[in-house]
């Protein structure tokens, strides 16, 4: 059956051969509504290392990390149909993680705990080796929303630039990678990136926030 990404990884419409990692966002998104599994995959893959880099952020535990980006990704695909459009996918799936990773503080701290200062058989106190949970929630907010409004800003630029800063913020290409997978040589790679820098700079949304 096709699910709408085509058997040679096209996007809908696209001429084959086009790879499955230029599907927008809000195009799988339409996939994964009509049941598209192979959708939410590619979904996943794309922003999984950066949603898993935030929850670790968070909570300070990569395992704990692992299992908020899990449950995030299964509450986004249970919720798919509230994504309205008004943000992008990065930052309504980022939303997602954040508030699952809160969630999950909150949890630590109401369960039932016990003095930390007897000490156990070996004469260590039971706060040694316990990890610094404690994070500055209003500072992490503020760079998040700097980074909300950088999306915004890219997702403004012309088709040309936003593709390149497109991948190389959400892939971590080199620049001979991103170079083949933009169809440019490296040194008109680092050209057009170095335009779309300086786009972004003269943004009126990125100075809003200066």
């Amino acid at each position: 059956m096709n699910n709408g990404l085509g058997s040679s990884n096209a996007a809908p419409g696209t001429e084959p051969g086009i790879k499955t990692e230029y599907v927008p966002d809000n195009r799988l998104v339409e996939l994964i509504r009509i049941g598209s599994h192979e959708a939410f995959e590619i979904l996943r893959g794309r922003h999984e290392k950066r949603l898993l880099k935030t929850a670790i952020h968070i909570l300070r535990n990569r395992e704990d990390g692992e299992d908020a980006v899990q449950d995030s990704f299964l509450k986004a695909y249970r919720r798919i149909e509230t994504f309205s459009g008004r943000s992008t996918v990065s930052t309504w799936l980022t939303r997602i993680v954040i508030n699952t990773c809160l969630m999950q503080l909150r949890k630590q701290r109401t369960r039932p705990t016990v003095s930390l200062d007897e000490p156990n058989e070996h004469g260590l106190s039971r706060c040694d080796g316990i990890p610094d949970r404690s994070i500055n929630i209003e500072a992490f907010y503020v760079g998040w929303e700097r980074r909300e409004l950088l999306s915004i800003a890219v997702s403004r630029l012309k088709p040309s630039l936003r593709s390149v800063v497109d991948a190389y913020r959400h892939h971590d290409y080199t620049m001979a990678e991103l170079a083949e997978q933009s169809g440019l040589s490296v040194p008109a790679a680092k050209s057009r990136l170095r335009r779309a820098r300086q786009a972004l700079e003269r943004s009126p949304v990125m100075n809003a926030c200066r």
